[in-house]
């Protein structure tokens, strides 16, 4: 009866903490998006984009370059494409067909907000090759996302609990990072970056819903082994 109550109580807690972190990412990025799209109000970009153009170095470019591969299809693709194997392996079906759907819808609606706001990337980039454009960022889209799965699947091994808060917030620095990667290369404004984290989240938290809605769990993956 008492681990019945306290199992509810994390539940709802969790529901609760979801359901704000939701309502607050989605409130930043219309508020964003409203400034960019109708205000055009650039003050804030100007002055992150001012500040990283006086930090540029060939080495901090370099290590950027590294860094921001990190949130390129050429990483994400057979990242994803390893941990569905690895899945398939377990026989999860459930992992499987939740992580295609969140790793396949992100991409997809990011295509789409791009291309609603058609706001076009810093001229001073450093990248030339990039034609697509800059709001909101992809990269820190696919960083949430990517590292919001494999923090979720982290908490679900037997690893303890100094390891998981370690290596998550090793997850949480690395996505940080290739958003931060994105403004040192000038390939994006700060405002593309900031939306784009919460859209990730807002979109991998609106996935765990409806997947909970839909199977009633995410995964019942059984305790991965250290």
């Amino acid at each position: 009866m008492t681990d019945n109550f306290e199992l509810k109580s994390k539940n709802s807690a969790v529901i609760y903490i979801s359901a704000i972190l939701f309502s607050v990412a989605l409130l930043i990025f219309m508020f964003l998006a409203y400034n960019v799209a109708i205000e055009k109000n650039f003050t804030l970009d100007n002055a992150v984009l001012k500040f990283a153009t006086s930090l540029t170095s060939p080495f901090l470019v370099k290590l950027m370059n590294v860094v921001t591969f990190f949130g390129s299809s050429a990483f994400l693709l057979p990242t994803y494409i390893l941990i569905i194997v690895y899945f398939i392996i377990k026989k999860d079906k459930f992992s499987v067909l939740n992580i295609g759907f969140i790793s396949v819808g992100s991409a997809i609606f990011t295509n789409f907000l791009k291309n609603y706001f058609q706001r076009t990337r810093p001229e001073s980039s450093l990248i030339k090759s990039l034609i697509n454009y800059s709001f909101p960022s992809g990269h820190s889209i696919s960083a949430a996302v990517l590292f919001g799965i494999l923090t979720f699947l982290l908490w679900q091994t037997s690893l303890s609990k100094i390891r998981k808060y370690t290596i998550s917030f090793l997850f949480l620095f690395f996505a940080l990072m290739i958003g931060l990667s994105r403004i040192i290369l000038r390939v994006h404004y700060a405002t593309d970056v900031i939306a784009g984290y919460c859209l990730g989240i807002a979109w991998l938290i609106f996935c765990f819903w409806i997947l909970k809605f839909l199977f009633g769990k995410f995964s019942r993956t059984s305790k991965m082994s250290q």
